[in-house]
């Protein structure tokens, strides 16, 4: 382990980059007082800027974990910090360190949870690579996700702790059959009132109804299958191609084109529909 003390001057804090987001002064007071009264317990972790980055943001380190115990030591104006030094790494690792950091540490809100965790995703890795990734379940990771999905508002009751995890996959399964805001912002409600007095309120959609129930799907409902088939081992194919299509993500051009690749590949002969042909039995159909 790389262990040093470090100029406080020379130590880049990315707020943006950082998992919790912005750490304020006042955040950190309690910490402050601590770390001035007995020392600080756990070096932060930083990682080498390379040249290119050491260029552009005029430090030589970047913060990786330990962003409240760099900003507590301002606090207390001190000049140096102890630190763990990584050598330089990608992006992807950095967030990794970061997030894994503070989940071990258990002090993260579920949706701070969720939003690292999405950047992750964002960097190409499924949800069974993010929790391999983590050391945590799929589910778990699902729940964040599921999080992302519902309004802001919900979003925000669910940091609060007025939402459980239960309810997040409950409320989830609700609008992404309906898509109805309002029905959805009541049900909210009335789980805030039942919490309040005690009382356990069940969100009334059932996944046993969803399942079996034969309908006409929203395209919140086309996407989530989608994603479910993306990530479940089966992967794209001409399948999502067709839902994409029914969704209204492509053209019937591009489908028929997907269409010919597909029976090329698998040595079936395929007949092309006429697009235009086809938007005039659309019109029959519709008239």
């Amino acid at each position: 382990m790389n262990l040093q003390e470090l100029k406080i001057s020379e130590i880049h804090d990315d707020e943006a980059f950082n998992c919790r987001g912005k750490i304020t002064p006042i955040d950190v007071i309690d910490l402050a007082k601590d770390i001035k009264d007995h020392g600080l317990h756990q070096p932060i972790v930083v990682s080498l800027y390379d040249d290119a980055k050491q260029a552009s943001t005029g430090k030589k380190y970047r913060v990786l974990a330990g962003f409240r115990r760099l900003m507590a030591h301002r606090v207390n104006e001190m000049k140096t910090i102890s630190a763990v030094i990584k050598p330089p790494m990608s992006e992807l690792e950095a967030l990794e360190v970061n997030l894994s950091e503070n989940i071990q540490r258990a002090n993260l809100t579920i949706l701070q949870e969720a939003i690292a965790i999405k950047k992750l995703k964002e960097f190409g890795l499924s949800e069974y690579d993010t929790a391999k990734q983590l050391g945590m379940s799929r589910g778990w990771v699902q729940v964040r996700f599921m999080l992302l999905s519902l309004p802001k508002e919900i979003q925000q009751e669910a940091t609060v702790g007025y939402i459980t995890q239960v309810n997040i996959r409950d409320l989830y399964t609700f609008y992404a059959r309906t898509g109805d805001t309002e029905a959805l912002f009541e049900t909210v409600k009335k789980l805030k009132e039942g919490k309040a007095r005690g009382q356990e309120v069940k969100v009334a959609q059932t996944k046993e109804k969803t399942l079996n129930e034969k309908r006409i799907r929203k395209r919140t409902e086309v996407f989530e299958m989608m994603k479910h088939i993306q990530e479940s081992g089966i992967g794209n194919g001409i399948w999502t191609r067709c839902m994409a299509w029914c969704a209204g993500e492509i053209n019937t051009s591009s489908l028929v084109q997907s269409l010919q690749d597909f029976s090329t590949s698998q040595n079936i002969t395929y007949t092309p529909l006429e697009v235009e042909e086809f938007g005039n039995h659309e019109h029959r159909h519709e008239g």
